[in-house]
């Protein structure tokens, strides 16, 4: 009997291996970075003012769901009124970033589950754009950070890509994950 099993097991593994592909681990990369972590119910005491009894609208469902996430993996993480949690790594220095200053950064996004999705550091090429011509939770994350300076930046699917997604590597709805390097302000608003 388990012989049968066994080789009805093997022949599944095989067959979702041919239609679907081996699941891809290299996308699974380890972060080189930390969050602070606290307990429980330290965790829920830290995060209840942001949280909402009976949400309705989307960003307070979506709120909650990154609380939940951040309580599970124990993360103690700053929150800013748009909704996004963050964690600075380095500071940097000099000025924030304005709406519509041009900056340089690298990064690194990531999916709830770990998967990396994308990667400037990866491709060995950083991003270059105007403050306000990426997603909003960018847009905001961005004044978190001077230059030189590094951070984590949880956002939410709606200040992220929304319903939509992108293409095949975000799906709808999908809350994201961002290390940021902020290298430089290129050009200030306005010059």
């Amino acid at each position: 009997m388990h012989s049968w099993i066994s080789a009805i097991g093997c022949i599944l593994l095989t067959f979702s291996i041919i239609c679907c592909g081996s699941p891809d681990k290299s996308s699974e990369t380890p972060v080189d970075w930390e969050v602070p972590e606290g307990d429980e119910d330290g965790l829920l005491m830290h995060y209840a003012a942001y949280m909402t009894a009976n949400p309705q609208d989307t960003p307070s469902i979506e709120q909650n769901e990154v609380i939940e996430f951040l309580v599970d993996k124990g993360w103690q993480m700053q929150h800013d009124p748009a909704g996004i949690f963050y964690h600075v790594l380095e500071a940097g220095s000099g000025v924030t970033p304005e709406w519509g200053s041009r900056v340089r950064v690298h990064y690194n996004g990531y999916t709830l589950d770990g998967r990396k999705f994308d990667s400037t550091f990866d491709r060995n090429e950083d991003f270059t754009f105007y403050v306000g011509n990426v997603v909003s939770g960018w847009n905001l994350s961005l004044y978190h950070l001077r230059p030189g300076g590094r951070g984590v930046f949880l956002i939410p699917a709606h200040l992220a890509y929304g319903s939509k997604g992108f293409g095949r590597l975000v799906g709808p709805d999908e809350h994201l994950l961002f290390e940021i390097e902020l290298l430089e302000i290129v050009e200030e608003k306005g010059d």
